[in-house]
């Protein structure tokens, strides 16, 4: 298969549309042009060549395409997705997974800001992936500008996050199924917490009935934890945090204070409290959804 995109200073879109058909086609030879001779003998344009019909050309720069969805018009790597990444995933979960990552790609090439920065970190931007694969390109001042080399480098980074994100977007059909077994247990039981073998890929993202406060798992270290959840998948805030007496306490310390004698570890933050067994980390649970500031 030969996939063309355009030469020259290349984006996060046509970099991860790329990575995209490279997961699905091994054997693909990727072509760098804006040569229509050339552009007609390839078998999949992307970002080049201002014609989409989603069957051979995908470009999205000409004025009559409008395509776009959550309000996010599409460029190279939303459309490559669209059309070809349900070869890639297991369920619709999935494919919406890698969809929001790629959206964000689509939005920065169509030069959307979705990221609001707080005013007291005017300062402070996200490092986010466009700006990542940006990075790739060679300097200005460099005397030899190796833009092909470069691109395919960057092309290979961006295989290996593909896969990772497929690789969690594959699970979290699972996930979601042991995420809403483990909260009819807990209604069941009439608790605030649920109990987990092990921490679930998108636990965050499944957790939705508000009366639960906190999740207990094991973690890999073979060790029990107790985490806060929080009030959006995304936030920082959690539904309740631990008491703040607790807070920055370790060992004997918080063993003394919470009364669970293989409790060691109580995050500065109070939203995580560890402890060696499953039994004292629900009694941590069952403590603090009693708990009560004064």
């Amino acid at each position: 298969m030969i996939l063309a995109t355009h030469d020259g200073i290349f984006h996060a879109d046509d970099v991860f549309a790329c990575a995209i058909l490279k997961l699905i086609h091994k054997d693909i030879k990727i072509i760098r042009t804006r040569d229509n001779e050339e552009l007609s003998k390839a078998d999949v344009c992307v970002d080049v060549g201002r014609k989409y019909d989603g069957i051979k050309n995908f470009d999205h720069h000409q004025n009559i395409f409008s395509l776009r969805r959550n309000n996010i018009p599409y460029a190279s790597a939303g459309l490559i997705w669209k059309h070809f990444g349900r070869k890639l995933i297991k369920s619709l979960i999935a494919f919406n997974h890698i969809d929001e990552i790629l959206q964000t790609i689509d939005a920065a090439d169509n030069g959307i800001n979705i990221l609001e920065v707080k005013k007291e970190f005017k300062d402070v931007f996200p490092y986010t992936l466009s700006k990542f694969i940006d990075s790739f390109n060679p300097i200005l001042n460099e005397e030899n500008l190796d833009y092909d080399k470069a691109f395919l480098i960057a092309v290979e980074f961006a295989v290996i996050i593909l896969q990772n994100e497929i690789t969690i977007a594959n699970n979290l059909e699972l996930s979601r199924k042991i995420i809403n077994k483990a909260i009819l247990n807990a209604k069941k039981d009439n608790k605030k917490y649920i109990v987990l073998s092990s921490l679930i890929t998108g636990w965050k993202e499944f957790i939705d009935d508000k009366d639960i406060l906190f999740v207990v798992y094991k973690h890999p270290d073979k060790n029990w934890c107790v985490h806060s959840i929080p009030v959006e998948e995304n936030s920082f805030e959690s539904r309740r945090l631990f008491p703040e007496s607790w807070t920055d306490l370790v060992n004997e310390k918080l063993a003394e204070v919470t009364g669970v004698k293989d409790a060691f570890f109580c995050h500065k933050a109070r939203f995580i409290v560890c402890c060696k067994t499953k039994q004292g980390a629900i009694k941590i649970a069952e403590m603090a959804v009693n708990y009560e500031e004064k």
